[in-house]
């Protein structure tokens, strides 16, 4: 399996931009060596051999007409991506990806995001710590619900100061729960991961669903309930299932290449498998 994936859905093309896989502790994903291993199917793709859990710094894009979407960039690594000592070298080079893959910055004219937690490549941060949007001329486009949460509880984490920044110079659009976003992807608040928590459908039936942090890994598919990643874990573990044998494709921004497959009742089938 490789790192890029391209699918084609009712008119609308999906692309993953891949930055790099790596491999975790399973803590960082709620689940311990023991629960990692009472999943079958967890190799070679999803665990290391050492039972370390796969994950990933990526993005996917949605074309649709002249329009170009960036789903969640890069999420859940600012204190790799945006660490100091580190300068501008992790931007620089995702731009540099995204730009071999055919999608330079600039094209880019929305940035869609499932719930306000980090900043990842959303922003970019400058030699002397000043922040400007990493996508230049795109409109960040959250779910209300998530701007609503975020007014209540910003909580004091340094990307809370970033989409502080965002919102207060106007570069921040909401999105209904049901709205679409281009024809054919629509949102759908699930408010389990946190209370702005929002899915994407592709296609009428639908056809796929971007999950965002429903499920950090596709071996919470079989794990079940996560109440260390979840607030509401009985919501999050209800609407996974009913993505269960569908025949939909299930996709999410931090698994690990090839990011996407199909649940079934003997396991997740990577990809065209």
């Amino acid at each position: 399996m490789t790192g890029t994936a391209t699918l084609e859905i009712e008119g609308m093309r999906l692309t993953r931009v891949l930055y790099a896989d790596v491999t975790i502790p399973p803590e960082r994903v709620g689940l311990t060596v023991d629960d990692v291993r009472t999943v079958s199917w967890r190799h070679p793709l999803w665990a290391g051999d050492d039972d370390q859990v796969g994950a990933s710094a990526s993005a996917w894009v949605v074309e649709h007409g002249t329009r170009r979407i960036v789903l969640e960039p890069l999420q859940a690594a600012d204190e790799v991506l945006h660490d100091p000592a580190a300068g501008t070298f992790h931007q620089d080079a995702f731009a540099q990806r995204m730009a071999e893959d055919g999608f330079d910055v600039a094209s880019v004219d929305t940035v869609v995001i499932s719930h306000i937690e980090t900043i990842g490549m959303i922003g970019r941060r400058d030699d002397d710590g000043t922040w400007t949007p990493f996508f230049p001329d795109a409109r960040i486009m959250i779910p209300e619900a998530a701007r609503e949460y975020f007014e209540r509880e910003p909580g004091d984490f340094p990307s809370s100061k970033v989409w502080r920044q965002f919102i207060d110079e106007g570069r921040v659009d909401t999105l209904a729960d049901g709205e679409a976003v281009v024809p054919g992807m629509r949102a759908a608040l699930t408010g389990a991961h946190n209370p702005g928590h929002t899915v994407f459908h592709f296609g009428a039936e639908p056809q796929a669903t971007w999950l965002g942090h429903l499920a950090i890994t596709p071996m919470h598919l079989q794990t079940g309930r996560c109440p260390a990643q979840h607030p509401d874990p009985e919501r999050a573990w209800e609407l996974l299932r009913g993505f269960r044998d569908d025949g939909r494709i299930l996709l999410a921004p931090l698994w690990p290449s090839p990011g996407w497959g199909r649940w079934h009742d003997d396991g997740f089938h990577a990809g065209a498998d």
